[in-house]
């Protein structure tokens, strides 16, 4: 069996799974397309939840609803350039510097990470389908938050500094309505989590049991900005609500990013049984066997 070739095919497999589905997400205030920062959107982009607080920027935000984290999609900021030979280093630098910032990957941590939709869908050398952003002239629009399963029925989030100067470190929970902003309450502290206040939750995924409450076997991944206490804003970490404090559960090299760079935006994709459908039915096993003599 060519075991690589299977795996290259898989992995489109993969992105064509995880793009015909859905796609949400937030960006940086501030950017060239004049977006909020405390709205949420969809390629186009189209307005799916908007917020209310006026100057309030949503750096994080997720469902409650994910599949085993398997594989990581993820975004990344300006700032970060990823591993020599990585979609994420190609964006960056090739040709025209500055696209990483819009766009979304995907990583089975194996060191290295592919794109799987592109900020404004223009080849700058990479071509994926476009999520409706800004990205030349550089600075391109930063999205940084994602979620990929939909908000039902609440959606957790987390601010920035500017917005929370001592909570964004926190994670909050709001039903999935408009101005969710402004009427979220506190599902897990600062503290709670290992972190400090003046620390910045800038990506999140959230395994909640359905009942909006940090307990349980609940449990949550993050990644931090630059300049917070546990270091690694390319590490993604993980806490659970049994044991307080956090500890690094994926690495920036697994992700094929620097120590460095900074991840500001992360989901798990897509369910398992999607890839195991595709790849079992009749006619993506006909292609396999015919093209690859497994």
């Amino acid at each position: 069996m060519k075991i690589n070739k299977l795996i290259s095919i898989a992995g489109v497999l993969l992105i064509a799974a995880a793009a015909s589905g859905q796609v949400n997400f937030s960006v940086a205030n501030g950017g060239p397309s004049g977006l909020l920062g405390n709205d949420i959107y969809a390629p186009g982009p189209t307005l799916v939840l908007p917020g209310s607080g006026p100057g309030i920027e949503v750096n994080a935000i997720s469902g409650a609803n994910h599949p085993m984290e398997d594989i990581f999609a993820f975004s990344v900021d300006h700032n970060s350039f990823g591993l020599p030979g990585t979609d994420v280093e190609k964006e960056a630098i090739l040709p025209a510097p500055g696209d990483q910032p819009a766009d979304i990957y995907w990583s089975g941590l194996t060191g290295n990470n592919t794109l799987m939709w592109d900020g404004d869908g223009a080849p700058n050398p990479l071509l994926a389908p476009s999520l409706g952003l800004v990205e030349q002239p550089s600075p391109a629009d930063n999205l940084d938050g994602l979620e990929l399963h939909g908000f039902v029925p609440s959606i957790f989030y987390s601010l920035d500094l500017a917005s929370a100067p001592g909570g964004a470190a926190d994670v909050m929970v709001a039903p999935a309505s408009p101005g969710y902003d402004v009427a979220g309450v506190l599902y897990a502290n600062w503290a709670a989590l290992g972190l400090q206040p003046g620390d910045d939750i800038d990506a999140l995924v959230v395994f909640d049991d359905g009942d909006g409450i940090y307990n349980n076997l609940d449990y949550i991944l993050f990644s931090v900005a630059p300049g917070s206490s546990v270091g690694g804003s390319a590490d993604i970490f993980r806490a659970d609500a049994i044991t307080p404090g956090s500890s690094v559960f994926i690495t920036a090299g697994q992700l094929g990013l620097q120590p460095s760079d900074n991840l500001d935006a992360l989901d798990v994709i897509p369910e398992p049984n999607v890839i195991v459908m595709i790849l079992m039915s009749g006619g993506g096993m006909l292609f396999i066997r015919r093209k690859f003599m497994i």
